[in-house]
């Protein structure tokens, strides 16, 4: 198997079961509660989908503009927090469809996000040097396999993500992500076998 960094902490439900409907009554301490809660996650989310940081900033600014002036209509369904990530990947995937359209012109070709690396201390150097080019390497290969799976195997490795989550965030049944994640493992599996056992 993979070994994934430790994600961050998901603040997964607000502790205050009345706040959606502040927000949508317009409660400014509702919204600023929202924001300091998910920001930090939904920035980091939207990174690997935008190399540029500050691209991926403004994307989520977009987001958090667009929950603001659609509060009084806002119904997510499910868990806030995976209806705020599928807003971001949302946004970040028609952003990137929009830069691949301006890019066409001109031959050039951007590989969709970064290629995180999946980073563990190391007591030496060229140790840290080799485990993170393998990352790179294994992250180059995520990266094409293209949508849904690239997002599917973010949310599993990075985020700690159930299933229920991540098919409610990539659009699909919970047996479709499955089917997406195992067909993406058989990939790997192919390129990187001593990782993937």
């Amino acid at each position: 198997m993979v070994s994934s960094p430790a994600p961050d902490p998901l603040p997964i439900r607000s502790p205050d079961p009345t706040l959606l409907a502040r927000l949508r009554a317009g409660d400014v301490s509702a919204f600023e509660h929202l924001f300091r809660t998910y920001d930090t996650t939904l920035r980091r989310f939207a990174g690997r989908f935008i190399a540029d940081v500050d691209e991926a900033e403004d994307l989520v600014q977009e987001v958090w503009a667009w929950i603001w002036h659609h509060r009084e209509t806002l119904q997510p369904r499910g868990e806030l927090l995976a209806y705020l990530l599928a807003a971001v990947r949302h946004r970040a995937l028609e952003q990137l469809r929009n830069t691949r359209i301006r890019h066409a012109a001109t031959g050039r070709y951007v590989l969709p996000g970064q290629s995180p690396a999946m980073a563990v201390l190391h007591p030496r150097a060229d140790e840290a040097m080799e485990h993170d080019e393998r990352a790179s390497q294994m992250w180059r290969v995520v990266n094409a396999l293209g949508e849904p799976r690239r997002t599917i195997l973010l949310l599993r490795w990075e985020y700690g993500q159930g299933w229920d989550e991540i098919a409610s965030i990539v659009g699909l049944t919970v047996a479709a992500a499955k089917m997406q994640h195992s067909r993406a493992l058989v990939v790997l599996r192919d390129r990187f076998p001593a990782t993937f056992r």
